[in-house]
């Protein structure tokens, strides 16, 4: 008789991964992404718009703010919700729960997007004449670019769907290098499309085709941290799919009011102006928002799941050391980044775009300065989040979202994108003022701002004045070389005062910043 094959076991290296393995290589990568990516929009930004003009350019962008609405339309936060329902579950012992979690959102996006993609070709005149402003001569590029844009976004949209998995099971570090990996892609074939003279269309063409290909790629290596992953009709649940609705009514609002707080500033100047002009805002607009990323880059998403646990161990106390050093760390970035948008902006405007787009500088500076009003808001929002006292969060997040939306749309309508920059500021920065009140007010603790500004605001004036009264006539050199190395000491000169002369980073903050690197890195 012949030997039977043994089974082949099932691969779950992945997450058998010790979890504050997987955290660190999360957080690495998270980094490496921010840092790797960012010059990515500098490059193809002005190529588009010298190449295609402002108008198209605007077209593009502004199709670009739409999709982030159309997908929490069509997602209505399932994949926060999934997020929440996959981790009750073992993977290894009740696999066919989780496949019924996976399965039913998957099949629920398919109907969505089915449903989405009829509505937007029933009313896709009323969308082109509503929002896209534009000349004649641009009419037919611009009706290409939202129909192919939307088509393909869909595509995307389901198979996005598998790569929560990676997210629930904490290996980010997978989707962060293929985000790595394909914004380079992306970035080549745009370029290369313009080159070779496809336009705006082969632009087009070439984002979503990378961006497709990104998502096939995650969710075949979905499979990989959940081996058992099988996609057939039989694992839709209706149970399931209610469950989904009763926690996304809970996610969906403070989502919608966030993204009408970061967002809607463009569709409403394109609404009562026109795209080209929207275009202008988006640029400056884009860059300021740096700033509002300043958590991410560092990775303080675990702000909400860190809070969670020290309450359910009762320990307030550290909560509060927590949200004080996030605090110093964050605000240590952000007043670096917005003195140098305010001292070099200008100069930095003129060598990238050319003459012209003063608009935009003023756009990014004072945006700038709210954003960093704005992000204070972070920390406070996650962790009373994290401590189930959302309800404050919910309202605070709500009516700032509304009134950028009533605000931005009565000051636009009688000042023109000047009034959607003053209505913006405003929310974000009050939002972020309101959110850090409500966590003084329901734990009674809060940080000494005078001292957390004071050191950092003291180290970027030194540094900027340091640079800006050597005379550019005593540095050989012009041009990007010569802003390179006044916002290269600039850089330096911050980091110096602050670590050497100011000593705002304590040993203990030091020593968590050498412990996010391996040890032995570059030793191999």
């Amino acid at each position: 008789m012949k030997n039977k094959t043994p089974e082949r076991e099932t691969d779950w290296s992945l997450i058998d991964q010790p979890l504050k393995q997987r955290l660190k290589k999360n957080t690495i990568t998270n980094i490496i992404f921010f840092i790797s990516t960012f010059p990515l929009t500098f490059i193809i930004t002005p190529m588009i718009i010298h190449r295609c003009g402002r108008e198209i350019y605007g077209v593009w962008a502004l199709v670009a703010t739409m999709l982030i609405f159309l997908e929490l339309i069509a997602g209505l936060q399932a994949p926060s919700v999934v997020s929440v329902m996959i981790p009750k579950y073992d993977p290894k012992k009740s696999p066919d729960d989780v496949n019924m979690i996976i399965n039913t959102m998957f099949f629920y996006f398919i109907a969505s997007a089915s449903v989405l993609l009829a509505l937007y070709f029933l009313f896709r005149n009323v969308l082109i004449g509503t929002f896209f402003k534009v000349s004649p001569g641009a009419l037919n590029d611009t009706i290409f670019i939202v129909a192919l844009s939307i088509c393909s976004y869909f595509v995307y949209f389901l198979l996005t769907g598998f790569q929560y998995l990676l997210v629930v099971y904490n290996v980010t570090y997978i989707t962060n290098t293929a985000h790595i990996v394909t914004a380079y892609i992306r970035t080549a074939a745009m370029i290369v499309a313009l080159i070779k003279g496809y336009g705006i269309r082969g632009l087009v063409a070439a984002q979503m085709a990378a961006l497709i290909l990104e998502a096939l790629v995650l969710a075949i290596y979905s499979k990989k941290a959940f081996p058992p992953l099988s996609i057939r009709f039989k694992y839709f649940s209706a149970e399931k799919l209610r469950q989904m609705a009763v926690l996304s009514g809970k996610f969906v609002s403070a989502k919608i009011s966030t993204l009408l707080l970061w967002n809607a500033d463009r569709l409403i100047i394109a609404f009562f102006i026109n795209p080209a002009a929207s275009g202008i805002y988006q640029i400056g607009a884009s860059i300021a928002k740096y700033i509002s990323s300043i958590p991410d880059m560092m990775g303080l998403t675990s702000l909400l799941p860190a809070a969670a646990e020290l309450k359910s161990k009762n320990m307030a106390e550290k909560i509060s050391l927590m949200f004080e050093r996030v605090n110093k760390y964050i605000m240590f970035a952000a007043i670096f980044m917005v003195f140098g948008i305010i001292a070099f902006g200008k100069e930095f405007i003129l060598l990238w775009l050319g003459p012209g787009f003063d608009d935009t500088y003023r756009v990014m500076a004072v945006l700038a300065v709210s954003y960093t009003f704005g992000v204070i808001g972070y920390p406070a929002m996650n962790i009373l989040n994290g401590m189930e006292k959302i309800r404050g969060t919910v309202i605070i997040s709500a009516v700032a979202g509304g009134a950028t939306l009533v605000l931005g749309a009565i000051l636009t309508k009688f000042y023109g994108m000047n009034g959607m920059l003053i209505a913006s500021s405003v929310c974000v920065a009050a939002s972020g003022a309101a959110l850090y009140m409500l966590y003084v007010k329901l734990t009674g603790t809060g940080v000494n701002f005078i001292v957390l500004l004071a050191k950092p605001v003291l180290a970027a004036a030194a540094a900027w004045a340091a640079v800006h009264f050597i005379p550019s006539a005593m540095l050989p050199a012009k041009g990007w070389l010569l802003f390179f190395i006044k916002t290269g000491a600039y850089s330096l000169l911050y980091i110096a005062i602050s670590l050497l002369i100011l000593r705002h980073f304590d040993d203990y903050d030091l020593n968590i910043i050498r412990n996010i690197f391996p040890k032995n890195a570059g030793k191999q």
